[in-house]
């Protein structure tokens, strides 16, 4: 509604070796807010764009 073309997510959680939180944590804890925040988006908007980027490993 707002003429939106992409949706950029952003977290830090990687350090330069290895993550911040384990991967099967992110997938129980994070991946399903993504998940439902760009699911959100695309309600509005289904051809939305998503960027997520994370800083480090």
């Amino acid at each position: 509604e707002a003429g939106v073309d992409i949706l950029v997510l952003d977290d830090d959680v990687g350090m330069p070796t290895t993550m911040i939180i384990s991967p099967a944590m992110w997938r129980e804890f994070l991946g399903p807010r993504l998940a439902g925040i760009i699911r959100a988006a695309r309600a509005v908007k289904p051809d939305l764009r998503v960027l997520y980027h994370s800083d480090g490993y």
